[in-house]
């Protein structure tokens, strides 16, 4: 190589905010890892045990302290002192129960930021599987609901079988997916129908079979329902022709019509739609709507305790006769929304439950768990399910209560839906519109989620005098924080903008038949400009082509990225995200540390989460990609690099350390100041030759130097330390490894001829 590479730093924008991250679909991360079946082991008292399980305490939610350990890969965490009780329902009494593990129960704590595990025994499902497929479908559909995955359970050794590990809606589930948790989280239970009672809040607290029908889990103290009756006040009184208007202006309508596309096409008669059961609502204070979150999907594709065939039910008559239902029948009297409703369904059957896509998955799992129902004893205690009843029931109704096989239900539920679709040239859904709230003199960014038959153009209209208004095309080109390229996300910054500025907005999207929706539908989001302090977090350092330069603490020399804090005040980072990719900015969450002032943190880049807190889940490509620092809120961004093809064991970094541009070193300096080298030719000019190397007791440095001019040798430490210096104008120097007691190991050689520096070479002392 005769010339250097080139570098690039390209920093699109240091957009600071004070808002929470929002990771609506969170990675699934160790704890619900599918690609594998996890172990869980619960170890209590036996007499905790013959407690828990002794009849006439089914439906006690007494805690036992016990120590839980998760193994994932190989790799096993302990936790000690966590709660362990029955939970569910009808589950409480079967032969295979199912569990709920608590790890902030008697310490505080948490597992990976859960405070709470729920671990199902699915004992009504003979495939074990109706549950994982329609949460996947949700989280695919871009539905906010829990994370799962299989699991096997034992509980003191003993083995209980094949479970569905399904992630618990609390405050922290809330959190991480909206980025706050002040607001108020409803669970709704039946016969939670969302029916106008009156205007006093308080007539919404009605208790039945023990709990409230819409029961508050956060801001228990403050015990306020006003707003979700002003919610059903709006649903129910609200004039069909101004519905539109003033629901949306409290209501996720979009997120809730493709929910309610999943929860007909999978027959889930134990939702709202029919059984007025199983959901959260979250009135969410950043935007003050409310979002529909999806509860409890076991009772799903053909799963039927009450004569109904649910895979040809009419996906537009699906609603239970026998009583109201004001968010399915008033919602699909406005044709606007019976329009996007069958939109959804016709999208999910293209891109998501059409059996070319679905049957593959489905086998996939059953292939992966199949051997761990094998000696699932607790599979045949309320049913008599055996193995082959197991595997039949992918491809067979299994009679009773299973009316279908999984795969047959798909099959004919693709086949009916699409005879019941009443499709229309839809107006453009419009919808998730977020902004950031940046600081004086940083951009904007206002993304929205725009969708529709045909192709869109989407404009963002904004002012920031409130008079005169500017109109720019939004982008879904996955460069302005709008995740993928094409993935019906639109992205756009603009600005900067002076402190105290108040920039309103609105969004239209037309489509290539004239069809155009705005959002709002009347009047304008606003942003304020803050003076905010600035996160000064910077990638100060790089290697993505580590062969052997520095090892991690498994001896393994992977690739690896320095953060350092150049401000004067401790960062808490285990609210940011860091990523190989701009278009996908959460790829993964820094760990729950504080770095301090002028602190370094080494992370490494090695896609193997399960070595250790700061090991990431991608890898750096040597053939060059960016490194993007994402704030809390996974679209601003802290700081970001593109690099290009990388030389074996060099790192690239900022020089002056911490704030100036980002080149080559010369040589790496983890968790120290980075100091510049001028390799300006990686590749000596003139013939050098570096021998033997590896060496034992010296190595020989040969320079065909034909005019004897002065050359100059230094020795540095990996961590860029200078260990040795000497000038000299021979063409052979013997430099003995003994020199300054230097021990085995690996060191640079830094060769300058004439002041020049005309290479750079690793050497290995053994």
């Amino acid at each position: 190589m005769t010339k250097r590479y080139f570098y690039l730093i390209f920093l699109l924008c240091s957009i600071f905010v004070d808002v929470a991250g929002q990771l609506p679909f969170p990675p699934k991360g160790i704890v619900f890892a599918d690609d594998a079946v996890n172990r869980i082991d619960v170890f209590l008292e036996t007499d905790s045990i013959d407690a828990l399980l002794e009849p006439g305490n089914e439906y006690s939610n007494h805690e036992y302290p016990a120590t839980f350990i998760l193994t994932y890969n190989n790799t096993a965490d302990t936790i000690e002192n966590v709660g362990f009780r029955l939970r569910g329902n009808t589950s409480r009494v079967s032969g295979k129960k199912s569990f709920k593990i608590s790890f902030n129960t008697f310490t505080g704590n948490n597992y990976y930021g859960l405070e709470k595990m729920n671990i199902n025994g699915e004992h009504n499902d003979p495939s074990i599987a109706r549950s994982k497929i329609c949460w996947d479908i949700c989280r695919d559909f871009e539905v906010i609901g829990s994370r799962c995955n299989p699991v096997e359970l034992y509980i003191n050794s003993e083995y209980k079988g094949l479970y569905v590990n399904v992630e618990h809606v609390d405050e922290e589930f809330i959190e991480l997916r909206f980025g706050n948790k002040d607001g108020n989280l409803y669970k709704c239970l039946w016969p939670a129908d969302l029916v106008y009672k009156g205007s006093n809040p308080d007539l919404y607290k009605e208790v039945l079979y023990g709990r409230r029908t819409y029961d508050l889990k956060t801001n228990t103290n403050t015990d306020d329902y006003s707003d979700l009756a002003n919610f059903i006040d709006i649903l129910n009184n609200s004039t069909l022709s101004n519905l539109p208007y003033d629901l949306e202006e409290v209501f996720n309508v979009p997120g809730f019509l493709r929910y309610l596309a999943i929860e007909i096409y999978t027959g889930h008669w134990d939702g709202y739609a029919y059984n007025k059961n199983n959901y959260y609502l979250y009135n969410d204070p950043e935007t003050g709507m409310f979002h529909f979150l999806p509860y409890d999907l076991d009772n799903t594709l053909g799963i039927d305790w009450i004569g109904r065939d649910w895979a040809t039910r009419d996906i537009n008559d699906w609603a239970s006769h026998g009583g109201y239902r004001p968010l399915v029948e008033r919602l699909m009297d406005v044709s606007e929304y019976k329009d996007w409703f069958n939109f959804y369904v016709n999208k999910l059957i293209d891109e998501r439950t059409n059996t070319n896509i679905i049957f593959p998955e489905i086998d996939a799992y059953r292939d992966m768990v199949k051997d761990y129902v094998v000696y699932d004893n607790y599979h045949s205690l309320d049913y008599g399910y055996s193995y082959n009843d197991f595997i039949n029931s992918y491809i067979n109704s299994q009679g009773g209560h299973v009316t279908y096989g999984v795969k047959p239900y798909f099959t004919t539920r693709v086949s009916s839906a699409n005879q019941q679709l009443d499709l229309n040239n839809i107006n453009p859904i419009i919808s998730n519109v977020r902004n950031n709230h940046p600081g004086a003199q940083q951009l904007v960014n206002i993304t929205a989620k725009a969708e529709d038959e045909y192709q869109l153009v989407v404009r963002l209209f904004y002012s920031d005098d409130q008079t005169n208004w500017n109109s720019e095309t939004m982008l879904d080109d996955g460069f302005n924080n709008d995740g993928q390229a094409n993935d019906e996300t639109f992205g756009i910054n603009i600005g900067p903008f002076a402190a105290g500025s108040q920039i309103d907005y609105y969004i239209e999207a037309e489509d290539n038949s004239g069809n155009i929706s705005r959002y709002p539908r009347s009047g304008s989001k606003y942003i304020l400009i803050e003076n905010l302090s600035p996160v000064t977090l910077v990638i100060n350092e790089f290697m993505a082509k580590n062969s052997n330069v520095i090892s991690d603490q498994n001896g393994n020399f992977d690739d690896w990225i320095e953060i350092l804090n150049i401000g004067n005040s401790p960062v808490y980072l285990g609210d940011k995200f860091l990523s190989d990719k701009l278009n996908s900015q959460t790829k993964w969450q820094l760990p729950a540390v504080t770095l301090g002032a002028g602190e370094y943190y080494l992370i490494w880049a090695d896609k193997e989460e399960n070595e250790g807190i700061n090991h990431t889940n991608f890898k750096l490509s040597s053939k060059g990609e960016e490194i993007v620092l994402t704030d809390a809120d996974g679209i601003s961004i802290i700081d970001y690099v593109k690099y290009y093809w990388q030389t074996e064991n060099l790192s690239e970094g900022r020089y002056p350390n911490g704030n100036g541009p980002v080149q080559y070193l010369g040589f790496p300096t983890p968790g120290y100041t980075n100091e510049l080298m001028d390799i300006e030719n990686h590749q000596p000019s003139v013939n050098i030759q570096v021998y033997p190397n590896p060496f034992i007791d010296h190595c020989t440095i040969e320079i065909q130097d034909s005019e004897n001019q002065q050359k100059l040798l230094q020795v540095f430490s990996v961590d860029g330390k200078l260990l040795f210096t000497k000038s000299f104008h021979e063409e052979i120097y013997f430099w003995s490894g003994n020199n300054n007691n230097i021990k085995s190991g690996i060191y640079f050689l830094r060769i300058d001829l004439n002041r020049k520096i005309i290479a750079t070479q690793r050497i290995v002392k053994l």
